[in-house]
């Protein structure tokens, strides 16, 4: 049987579906999520949301600098922005059965949106040395409400260990910091 090609100039109808179901492999979901981070990151509202922070916090909260007189990262903690995206893609395949990467921008914009993520303000320097290993960073410094992840999403066991490694790190057995009552002092 043959199918009759439509006429000269006639349109035809192509219908898609934009829902991601499953991932083919390791490698698709890795892409998927850094695609996540990077609409997250490049938004607007991620950007509004920055600025807010740091005109409101105003300070490295180890150093006391001002965000004004240098560059003031903000740093997730003790949940990485990545796994933040990974727990709310799990958290929508398992409610939904489906998701896209402006469903999860939205949603992780909103827990940012409602300080339901937690974070810290560092300078450029010490968040260097925090991801090369060389910096530990006390939980009492965690501003925003980190905990409500863990009490309202299922978090995977390899992100719930590293979030309790991170937990148990405090002003107390920090062995490089000093907090003199107003300042963090770190201890070369």
């Amino acid at each position: 049987m043959h199918e009759s090609q439509p006429e000269r100039g006639q349109q035809t109808q192509i219908l898609i579906d934009m829902y991601t179901y499953e991932f083919a492999d390791l490698k698709e979901y890795n892409r998927f999520i850094k695609n996540c981070k990077t609409l997250i990151r490049s938004s607007w509202e991620y950007s509004v949301w920055t600025r807010f922070v740091k005109s409101t916090k105003n300070l490295c909260q180890f150093t006391k600098e001002s965000t004004y007189a240098l560059t003031v990262d903000i740093h997730h903690h003790p949940f990485s922005l990545e796994n933040i995206v990974k727990i709310v893609c799990d958290k929508q395949f398992t409610t939904k059965g489906r998701t896209t990467t402006f469903d999860i921008a939205q949603e992780v914009l909103d827990l940012h949106y409602r300080n339901k993520v937690g974070y810290v303000l560092m300078i450029k320097s010490l968040h260097e040395k925090f991801h090369n290993g060389y910096l530990n960073i006390p939980i009492e410094l965690v501003s925003g409400d980190w905990r409500y992840l863990e009490e309202n999403y299922t978090i995977p066991d390899d992100i719930a260990k590293v979030v309790e490694k991170y937990k148990s790190i405090t002003l107390e057995n920090c062995p490089r910091l000093k907090w003199d009552g107003d300042y963090i002092i770190y201890d070369e």
